[in-house]
Parts: structure tokens; sequence; C-alpha cells
């Protein structure tokens, strides 16, 4: 848990620092987006890809090797960060929940693995579960969660 801290210090203080370019460039996205109808949006999901697969791959070696979680939490961290600061960059293209649930992957990095298991309705042990609520709560992220378990449960 302490990586997890250690991170959302991090993210805490990159939403102060770069608060003006995220403005300038999620406008800029969206923008793209109108001018393109809609085909900028495959290039940024693309981009996408390219932080989240190895977030998921990485989250599931901390997971798995407990005497890696060192080497995987100063690979993870970057990481999570950059991917952190490219989704609040784009714009979220009429799709505001996604890019909350883009957010909160990055920000529950590396129980990352955990919250998309959560995301799409799988089983998860009483210990994850309560470990994915407790970072939403932290992040003030709880009500998009309990719209995706109700969700889940409905089906």
């Amino acid at each position: 848990m302490i990586i997890n801290k250690i991170l959302n210090i991090f993210l805490k203080i990159s939403d102060w620092v770069f608060w003006l370019p995220h403005i300038i460039l999620i406008n800029l996205t969206a923008f793209l987006m109108f001018l393109t109808f809609g085909l900028a949006a495959i290039p940024l999901s693309l981009i996408w890809m390219i932080f989240y697969f190895p977030m998921m791959g990485l989250s599931w070696i901390y997971n798995k090797a407990p005497f890696l979680r060192v080497p995987v939490g100063i690979l993870g961290m970057p990481l999570s960060f950059l991917a952190y600061v490219y989704v609040n960059c784009i714009s979220h293209m009429g799709e505001e929940r996604q890019k909350v649930i883009k957010m909160f992957i990055c920000i529950s990095w590396p129980y990352c693995i955990d919250a998309q298991r959560f995301i799409d309705g799988k089983y998860l042990g009483e210990l994850e579960y309560e470990r994915i609520f407790d970072l939403a709560y932290e992040n003030d992220m709880h009500e998009i969660l309990h719209d995706i378990d109700y969700d889940n449960r409905r089906i």
C-alpha cells in the first residue's frame, strides 16, 4: 500500500502543477475530435493501450511475486504517473465515465488489475474488494464504483 500512497502524492501534486496544460490540451483534443469527426480517437486509444497493458502486467507481477515488488514499483510508478497525466490531458470524447475509469485504473496502481476485474464484474475476494473501495474513497471516485457495482449486480 505504501507504493500506492507515494503514487497518489505525486498524482495530487501533478494535478496542481499541470492544471493549465491540462486545460489547454483537453480543449485541443476536443477540437481535434471535432475536426476529424471522432477519427482522432483511434490513435489516442492506441496510445492509452501502450500505457494500459504494461500497467496491468506489472500489477499482476506485483501481486503474484512479492519478492519483486520493489523493482516492479520502480518501473510501475512512473508508468502509472505518465498514464494518469495522459488521461488527464485528453478529452473524454463524450464518454466521461470511461475517462474516470481510466483515471481510477492509474490511481489504483499496483492494484489496477483488481480494479479492472471489479469493473469487468468478475469476482473479487473480500480483501481486494475492500482495497478497491478504500482507494476510491481516498480519491473521491466512490460514486462511479458504486454505479459499476450496481450495474454488475443487475446483469
